[in-house]
């Protein structure tokens, strides 16, 4: 809440229905360079931006008001591409805008792709409306909390990544390490 209120307002915002609704069929779907992506997730995404390979915009009047971004599947090498972030401006939803989103990736020459929905902020709906199949719940992920920072995910401290704190010690678990 301290770090993300327009984000958390936003979002529900969005679960009330009082966001301003924009149709994807009066929207232009193009590629959006990671710049741009960054600056969207930054600003409209919960979570924030993370490092993607392509990224998919919807434009309203050529402002931007959707991103898809997409990158090599991290955890399940079965699919080519994994969602890395979808995003919609804030205070705006996009009715039909992922699907839109899909049927141009579907062009990209891109053989498959996978997502996770954080269960947090909703069922993952949106996969289903837009064609794709429920594989299956995957148990909740953990994060760590600093004040500084706010949240962040396990995947930011991993042991390995954690070699850049002075307490490191290769005897230690992550969790012992991020403790201290």
């Amino acid at each position: 809440w301290y770090q993300k209120q327009d984000i958390i307002k936003s979002l529900v915002n969005n679960k009330l229905g009082q966001t301003t609704k924009i149709y994807a069929r009066n929207c232009e779907t193009r590629l959006v360079n990671s710049i741009e992506a960054r600056n969207f997730h930054t600003t409209n995404h919960i979570n924030g931006y993370v490092n993607s390979s392509v990224s998919v915009g919807l434009f309203y009047e050529n402002n931007l008001v959707m991103v898809c971004s997409l990158a090599k599947s991290r955890f399940n090498k079965e699919y080519e591409y994994e969602i890395t972030r979808l995003s919609s401006l804030l205070n705006h939803s996009v009715v039909g805008g992922f699907s839109k989103i899909v049927s141009f990736i579907k062009k990209l020459n891109i053989l498959s792709i996978c997502s996770y929905a954080d269960r947090r902020f909703g069922e993952g709906e949106v996969y289903l409306r837009a064609g794709f199949s429920f594989i299956k719940t995957t148990v909740p992920n953990y994060w760590y909390y600093r004040q500084d920072v706010g949240f962040k995910n396990r995947m930011h401290y991993q042991k390995t990544k954690l070699k850049r704190f002075s307490n490191y010690d290769i005897n230690k678990t992550e969790y012992q390490i991020m403790t201290e």
